[in-house]
C-alpha cells in the first residue's frame, strides 16, 4: 500500500516563519498574520521585520554598542546566524526617536530612507498598505502541511485545482503550485470555493496545520480550530471550521457576516514530518548502507554463509528496533518481504559461523513491522523490534535476496 509515510524524523512544533508579509513602501515582515478584522485592519506577528520608513519621521537615531554576553537570546541568536559581531564580539543597536521611542533595533539604512531590523514585534497594519503575501513552500523532504483545492469560474463553468497556497496580492490575485509544479495565478473574485487538504494522509489536518485558527463571533462566541472551507458560492458566505476537543473532531459551520475578528495562533499539536531521499535500489538499516545478497537455497530453507556482507549493530535495552529505509528498484523487491531471527548448526563443526532459516520460518516465525509503508518520494520504511542478540534477515521471497543484520 502506498501512503505518505513518518519515514524521517518526527520533531515537535516549534517557532516558525509562515508567511512573508511585503509592504508598499518596502518593509518585510517575516513571522504570520495573528489576526484579521474583515474590511478593516490586521495584526502581523514578525520574528524578524526589515522595516523601512521616511527618514523625516526620525528626530534622532542614536546607537549603542552592546557586548554579547549583554544581549537578548533573540539578539544573539541573529547576530550568530548572520555574522553580524564586530571584532570586540559586539553588536550596535539603536534607539529611533519619531516621537515615540523604537528601541534596540538594528539600523541598516540612515537618510531620505531608514531601514532596521527589528525581533518578536506585532504590526498593526491596514490592508491597503500591504504590497504582498508570501507563504513558505514546503521543500520535497517534508511530509507535513496542508494544500489548498480551490472551486474556480471559468466563464459559464467551474473547475478545480489543487496545490499550496504560495503567494497572495490582497483583494486581486491568489497564486497556486500545483501538483504539476506550474504555478497558477487565480483573481481572486473568481474563487467560488477554498478547502484545506492535508498533505500527508498519515497525518491529521491537527498535526500538520502550523497555526489554529481563532474566529470571534459579533455575539461574543469564540471557535478555536482549523477552518476547512471557505464557501464564496453561498448566499451568505460561510465557513467550516473543525473544532477539536480530546480526540474527537466536530464541525461548526459560521456565517461570514457574523464574524468580528480572525485570529491565529501557534499549534502546539504540529508534527514536522521529513522524509529522506535514497537512489533507488539504495538500503539503510538503522541509517547504516546495506547491501542485498544472493542466499544459498537448500533442502528445506536457505543459508546464510560466513562470508555475506552484514550490518553489524549494537543491541541496546530490552526492546531494540531495528529500522530499514529503502528506494526499491521494482515491484518484486518491494513485496513479500519477512524478517527472520536466523538458526544456528547445532554439533556440526563443518557448518560453524552458518546459518539458516526454514521456509515455514516465513510463515511461523517472521517478525511482524511495528509500521510499514512508502512515502510520496518512493522511500520504504519498516521497524521490527528484536529483544535478543543474534543475526536477523531482510528477506525478499521473490529474489531469494535478503540484507543480514547482526545485532550483537
Amino acid at each position: 500500500m502506498m501512503i505518505a509515510l513518518a519515514v524521517g524524523c518526527m520533531l515537535p512544533a516549534k517557532a516558525q516563519v509562515v508567511q512573508t508579509l511585503t509592504l508598499k513602501n518596502g518593509s518585510r515582515l517575516h513571522g504570520y498574520m495573528k489576526s484579521q478584522k474583515p474590511g478593516n485592519n490586521c495584526v502581523f506577528y514578525a520574528e524578524t521585520a526589515e522595516v523601512v520608513m521616511d527618514g523625516q519621521k526620525a528626530k534622532s537615531v542614536v546607537g549603542k554598542k552592546v557586548g554579547y554576553n549583554s544581549l537578548s537570546a533573540e539578539w544573539k541568536a541573529y547576530a550568530d546566524e548572520n555574522g553580524l559581531l564586530d571584532k570586540k564580539k559586539e553588536l550596535t543597536l539603536s534607539s529611533i526617536d519619531t516621537g515615540a521611542m523604537i528601541e534596540n533595533v538594528l539600523v541598516l539604512e540612515q537618510g531620505r530612507f531608514v531601514k532596521y531590523i527589528e525581533l518578536k514585534h506585532d504590526y498593526t497594519l491596514r490592508w491597503n498598505k500591504i504590497g504582498m503575501m508570501e507563504y513558505m513552500q514546503r521543500d520535497e523532504l517534508l511530509l507535513s502541511g496542508v494544500n489548498h483545492t480551490f472551486k474556480v469560474k471559468t466563464g459559464d463553468m467551474a473547475r478545480t485545482v489543487t496545490g499550496q497556497c504560495i503567494k497572495k496580492i490582497p483583494g486581486a490575485l491568489t497564486f497556486l503550485l500545483r501538483e504539476d509544479g506550474v504555478i497558477e495565478s487565480i483573481e481572486t473574485k473568481d474563487i467560488l470555493k477554498d478547502n484545506l487538504v492535508p498533505n500527508n494522509p498519515n497525518q491529521t489536518i491537527f498535526e500538520q496545520s502550523v497555526l489554529l485558527d481563532e474566529v470571534r463571533m459579533k455575539d461574543g462566541e469564540i471557535h478555536q480550530g482549523i477552518i476547512m472551507e471557505n464557501n464564496y458560492e453561498e448566499n451568505p458566505n460561510c465557513l467550516l471550521l473543525v473544532k477539536k476537543v480530546g480526540e474527537v473532531e466536530t464541525p461548526v459551520m459560521l456565517k461570514m457576516s457574523d464574524v468580528m475578528e480572525y485570529r491565529n495562533l501557534p499549534n502546539p499539536d504540529y508534527v514536522e514530518v521529513r522524509d529522506i531521499l535514497l537512489n533507488p535500489g539504495q538500503i539503510l538499516v538503522n541509517g547504516n548502507e546495506a547491501e542485498l545478497v544472493k542466499l544459498t537455497e537448500q533442502s528445506n530453507g536457505y543459508v546464510v554463509a560466513p562470508a555475506a556482507k552484514r550490518v553489524t549493530l549494537k543491541h541496546e535495552g530490552h526492546n531494540f528496533e531495528v529500522c530499514i529505509q529503502a528506494n526499491f528498484k521494482d515491484e518484486k523487491e518491494a513485496k513479500d518481504n519477512y524478517f527472520i531471527k536466523t538458526r544456528t548448526y547445532e554439533n556440526d563443526k563443518k557448518r560453524a559461523g552458518w546459518y539458516y532459516f526454514k521456509y515455514k520460518d516465513l510463515i511461523e516465525s517472521s517478525i511482524q513491522p511495528n509500521e510499514s509503508g512508502t512515502s510520496m518520494n518512493n522511500t520504504t520504511k519498516a521497524t521490527y523490534t528484536v529483544n535478543s542478540k543474534g543475526v536477523y534477515v531482510f528477506y525478499n521471497s521473490n529474489t531469494k535476496k535478503a540484507v543480514v543484520i547482526v545485532v550483537e
